[in-house]
């Protein structure tokens, strides 16, 4: 059995009940945000897959890991700042769910949301 499926939504659950205490969101609202988080993977696999492809150059993948690392700072740095400044949890959804979407293998996924959750 592959444990990653109830890692992964336990993880959300946990950014859920984040967003719904820290941003003051409905549950409904925090469950939308949150389920947002695995959509980039949705988009990105099969276009990072074709830039790999086309590109043909092993530092290709290093640059696009590299990118994500960086969203996930961005993402890491607006969890930091107080509620009361940012009002909202988008900027830092579309960060982390873009770096997501790099994230070579479904563990390393879980790696970075179980990150997220120190963090934050």
């Amino acid at each position: 059995m592959n444990p990653d499926p109830l890692f992964t939504s336990l993880t959300l659950c946990t950014i859920r009940n984040i967003f719904e205490r820290r941003f003051g969101l409905s549950e409904l609202d925090a469950s939308t945000a949150a389920s947002y988080l695995l959509s980039g993977s949705m988009i990105l696999y099969p276009i990072c897959g074709m830039i790999v492809d086309r590109v043909k150059r092993g530092s290709i993948v290093l640059q696009l890991m590299t990118i994500a690392s960086v969203l996930t700072l961005l993402c890491f740095f607006w969890t930091t700042l107080p509620p009361d400044q940012t009002h909202t949890p988008w900027p830092a959804i579309v960060c982390f769910g873009t770096a997501l979407g790099f994230a070579p293998r479904k563990s390393a996924q879980s790696l970075l949301l179980s990150q997220a959750l120190i963090h934050v």
